[in-house]
């Protein structure tokens, strides 16, 4: 047997898929409702975005959103100036690159958690498969625009992008 394959083979069973980038943390922003989070760089063909997050209900409705690096979304939406609902108006619905965070929603896994009668919450889990042509980075983003309040708050329990494979 050759010993490059015998290496390779020992290569691959020590060492298992690993996440490549992980994020989690508690976002409480109080003057805005659209924040960014993170960026994640994707292969070309196929990224695995994963997510496990909660919020207060009375900060509903949250929304991951997920731009790409072209310049007719990246760059507007980080554009200061710009208002919540221009930002979220950049993303395209069929590219489900908006994930609503709430038990209303196809796009998500989400539950309400009763802490009390007076109190619950939001948790959502799940996941998106990116498919493209060519390596692209994505910018993770988290809104609330059509919510009275005006903070935002978010507890990500993890954030987590593509699967890095060593064989």
């Amino acid at each position: 047997m050759n010993r490059l394959a015998v290496g390779s083979a020992l290569i691959c069973f020590l060492f298992p898929p690993l996440p490549a980038k992980y994020v989690e943390g508690q976002l409480n922003d109080p003057v805005q409702r659209w924040t960014f989070l993170a960026r994640f760089c994707f292969l070309s063909m196929e990224g695995r975005f994963s997510y496990d997050v909660e919020y207060d209900i009375d900060y509903a409705v949250q929304k991951l959103l997920l731009y790409y690096d072209t310049p007719n979304q990246w760059p507007l939406a980080y554009d200061q100036t710009k208002s919540c609902e221009e930002r979220e108006s950049l993303l395209k619905i069929e590219n489900n690159q908006i994930i609503n965070l709430t038990s209303n929603s196809r796009s998500a896994e989400c539950q309400i958690i009763r802490l009390d009668p007076d109190k619950a919450k939001y948790r959502c889990v799940g996941n998106r498969t990116f498919r493209s042509s060519r390596e692209r980075w994505w910018f993770i983003a988290v809104s609330n625009c059509p919510s009275p309040r005006v903070d935002n708050y978010l507890n990500a329990s993890s954030i987590t992008s593509s699967i890095i494979y060593l064989c």
